[in-house]
C-alpha cells in the first residue's frame, strides 16, 4: 500500500506541484554547484522564470530576493513595475472606504446639535451657509 493511496485530489496536486517546484529550484542549484555568485547561466534561467510566472513567484520559487531579479530584469531592458496591478486597486477603494467612514463619523459629530443651533443665510448669490450658534447652547 502506498502513502498516495488515501490523498484526495487536491492533496496530490498539491503534492506533484511541491515537487516540481523542487526539481525546478535543484536544477537552479546544479547551474552552480560550487556556490558564491549567481552564474550567467541561473541569471539566464532566472530572467525567463521571471518573465514567464512574475517577479515574486520566481523569488520564492528560486529562493532568489526580489530586488536582485528585478535589478537583473532592468539590465536586460525589462520594465519592472514597482509593484503588482492589483495594489493599486486595493489602494483606491481603500481609499474610498477611508473616505466612507469620515463622512460617517462627522455625522455622528453633529448629530447631537439641536436644529435651532445652526444659522442658515443665503446670500444674494442663493449660496447657502450654515454655521454653527455656539451662544444658543452656552448662553442658555
Amino acid at each position: 500500500m502506498s502513502r498516495y493511496d488515501n490523498l484526495s485530489t487536491n492533496e496530490l496536486i498539491r503534492l506533484w506541484i511541491e515537487e516540481e517546484n523542487r526539481n525546478q529550484l535543484t536544477y537552479f542549484r546544479s547551474l552552480n554547484p560550487e556556490g558564491g555568485h549567481y552564474t550567467q547561466e541561473q541569471k539566464e534561467y532566472t530572467i525567463e522564470k521571471a518573465t514567464t510566472i512574475g517577479v515574486r513567484a520566481t523569488s520564492r520559487l528560486l529562493h532568489v530576493p526580489r530586488r536582485t531579479i528585478q535589478r537583473w530584469l532592468r539590465a536586460k531592458g525589462i520594465k519592472v513595475k514597482r509593484c503588482p496591478d492589483w495594489v493599486y486597486d486595493w489602494a483606491y477603494w481603500r481609499k474610498k472606504r477611508q473616505q466612507k467612514w469620515q463622512r460617517i463619523m462627522s455625522y455622528r459629530k453633529w448629530r447631537h446639535l439641536k436644529r435651532e443651533e445652526f444659522i442658515l443665510n443665503i446670500d444674494k448669490t442663493y449660496q447657502l451657509t450654515v454655521t454653527y450658534n455656539y451662544y444658543s447652547r452656552h448662553n442658555s
